[in-house]
């Protein structure tokens, strides 16, 4: 494997995302994964409901804490 190169397109890849983009996704994965997907129509209502579950004040807490550290 070329690792120079799968890291040149690793580092493109997340080039255009915001570290909230990171927590998000982390978030969302962790509700929609707590228990076994037993289907499709499960699994898409899991992840409308994780998303649904983010407040502003969760986001503005989140930005907050990446402009101190």
């Amino acid at each position: 494997m070329d690792w120079e190169k799968w890291s040149d397109t690793l580092a493109t890849t997340f080039a255009g995302y915001h570290p909230l983009d990171f927590f998000v996704c982390g978030y969302v994965k962790d509700k929609v994964f707590s228990t076994p997907v037993p289907d499709i129509t499960n699994l898409k209502a899991r992840i409308t409901d994780g998303f649904a579950t983010i407040t502003e004040d969760m986001l503005k807490t989140c930005g907050e804490k990446l402009i101190i550290d």
